[in-house]
């Protein structure tokens, strides 16, 4: 607080805008001045002009701390002042996004964008032109074509901006055409998909800027006649673009085709990538991130910043840190923003963008994610006596925490005292725990020779049973044991029959050091579940590893 004095009396408090406070030290001051000693403030008409000159106070005093908090990408809060605070650093957030999905058609015929399939009572339709003849996979879109209005182009405004009216536009299906009068359309580039972007760009180039308007929506504006072709006066501009219902889109696995002569046989990739537009936060993270790039991907995190925007959620890294490694190139795991695979054509776009941001002789390469378990079991210890609910809701609570501690993660750590501390506090009675963390892979039914890095340290004690399996069959010279699998504490993975523990034979092996688990010539005709005890209950996710928390056997013992 700040006082300001006139002579020995003071003038006025500053620095609290209280509308109570304000209002005190302003009476305060007429108190104070001599002039209304003995004046009634409670009473009288100056009462209520305390009250309004406290009020007007406070009101001028919160538009000055919003315009200056508005002034600031760090304490931005309406999202048009993020966004403009955005565009010096190069940075456009990301739209609204259709998912996508796969699935089998059969007929024989051409499909087309702008075709119909109904999927969730939304609209679909294919990414690209296909042939179909017999069973075809095809890869949908979720979202509905919008032929926009022409717009009317004025040469005389300096770069004229066009709002795109939708909320829901994806701007990666954006199209733009201009006519420039002859009565023929020309088709427009943004001029951040051509290779190099404004390198080469010259005065006839038909190129056209994408930004946010200052209604937070999007625009799009054109060359000067300098730097791309300014189109002529009065010339007619077109868009063409998808409405789309973004993450409404994802996990959607039912689809019909409102298309003659095709219909729709399975899906093999569920809806996956529909997300909103990108929310305040997330800009003022990847805004800087994006600018230290400088529109180039050199280092990991530059790859990450880029990748971020096409929806999805990675991990990337260099083939020096890979297992085994792999000099020259450079690895990317990566799921839908709701945890779910990747359509072929998402890998493709994000291997498309690395190899033409990146560093010319490092060669991008894919790795489909590895979900891991971690699977918590043990003791809780609960004091009755020091809590105010029951033993069911307390266990209850503590299943629901586990289970949502940790989904579907790329390159975080999972901390057991941070994690301990959270579950302590959930509840006064929990007093304690001896809980163990094991890592868990499921392997899918069919013959298999898997490669497992769960790149942490395995716990070492040369006794057996460090990795171990569930019971699953298996096709052993064509007949069909219960068995499981199981570590020999020197490295070594066998099979031994579930029925009388006999050794059948030797199926892989384990690196206690790096966590590398490699199964060979198993034919399992169902599902299994392979885990290892880490040498800590604190583990990395790292590489393609995808952490999600799971409760195990667990049981929360009164006292």
């Amino acid at each position: 607080m700040v006082e300001i004095y006139e002579g020995d009396r003071p003038f006025i408090k500053l620095g609290d805008l209280e509308f109570g406070q304000l209002r005190t030290d302003l009476g305060n001051y007429l108190q104070g001045s001599g002039i209304f000693n003995d004046y009634d403030f409670e009473g009288s008409a100056m009462s209520a002009l305390l009250d309004l000159l406290a009020y007007n106070s406070t009101l001028y005093g919160y538009y000055a701390n919003m315009i200056a908090n508005e002034g600031f990408l760090d304490t931005a809060q309406r999202a048009e002042s993020v966004f403009s605070h955005a565009k010096p650093l190069s940075y456009l957030p990301a739209s609204t996004k259709g998912a996508r999905a796969q699935v089998i058609v059969r007929g024989t015929t051409n499909l087309k964008p702008g075709d119909l399939f109904i999927g969730g009572g939304l609209k679909w339709t294919p990414v690209r032109s296909y042939g179909v003849s017999g069973d075809t996979e095809i890869e949908l879109y979720q979202g509905q074509q919008i032929n926009d209005r022409f717009y009317q182009y004025d040469s005389s405004i300096n770069h004229q901006k066009f709002e795109i009216p939708s909320q829901t536009v994806d701007t990666n299906t954006l199209r733009v055409y201009v006519d420039n009068g002859n009565g023929q359309e020309s088709e427009y580039t943004n001029i951040t998909d051509l290779p190099g972007s404004i390198a080469g760009v010259t005065a006839e180039s038909k190129i056209y800027y994408l930004t946010t308007s200052t209604r937070g929506k999007y625009a799009v504006y054109f060359g000067d006649n300098f730097v791309g072709k300014k189109p002529n006066n009065q010339a007619l501009v077109r868009f063409e673009y998808f409405e789309t219902a973004g993450p409404n889109g994802n996990n959607i696995a039912q689809f019909v085709s409102n298309t003659s002569g095709v219909s729709v046989v399975t899906t093999t990739v569920a809806g996956v990538g529909g997300s909103e537009v990108e929310d305040i936060e997330s800009v003022r993270t990847n805004a800087p991130l994006f600018f230290q790039t400088q529109g180039r991907y050199v280092t990991a995190s530059d790859h990450l910043a880029g990748i971020s925007q096409s929806g999805i959620r990675a991990n990337v890294w260099g083939g020096e840190e890979n297992q085994p490694p792999n000099y020259g190139r450079v690895y990317v795991s990566a799921v839908g923003v709701d945890g779910g695979p990747l359509t072929s054509g998402q890998k493709s776009n994000v291997l498309s963008l690395m190899k033409d941001k990146g560093v010319v002789t490092i060669l991008p390469t894919f790795v489909e994610p590895i979900p891991v378990d971690l699977v918590i079991e043990g003791n809780v210890f609960w004091d009755a006596t020091r809590s105010g609910t029951s033993l069911d809701v307390v266990t209850s609570n503590i299943v629901d925490y586990i289970n949502d501690y940790q989904r579907g993660a790329f390159d975080v750590a999972f901390n057991y005292p941070i994690f301990s501390v959270g579950l302590t506090s959930l509840d006064d009675g929990i007093i304690g725990d001896t809980l163990e963390v094991y890592m868990e892979r499921t392997v899918e039914e069919g013959s298999i020779s898997d490669t497992i890095p769960l790149r942490n340290q395995l716990q070492r004690t040369n006794l057996p049973g460090v990795v171990r399996s569930t019971n699953f069959l298996a096709n052993i010279n064509g007949s069909f044991p219960l068995v499981y699998v199981f570590d020999d504490g020197r490295g070594i993975i066998k099979m031994f029959s579930a029925q009388d523990a006999t050794f059948i034979k030797n199926v892989g092996s384990v690196n206690y050091e790096t966590g590398l688990i490699q199964l060979n010539d198993i034919q399992n005709t169902d599902e299994f579940k392979i885990r290892a005890r880490p040498r800590s209950n604190t583990v990395l996710a790292q590489g393609a590893v995808l952490f999600s928390t799971k409760v195990g056997d667990l049981e929360v013992l009164s006292s």
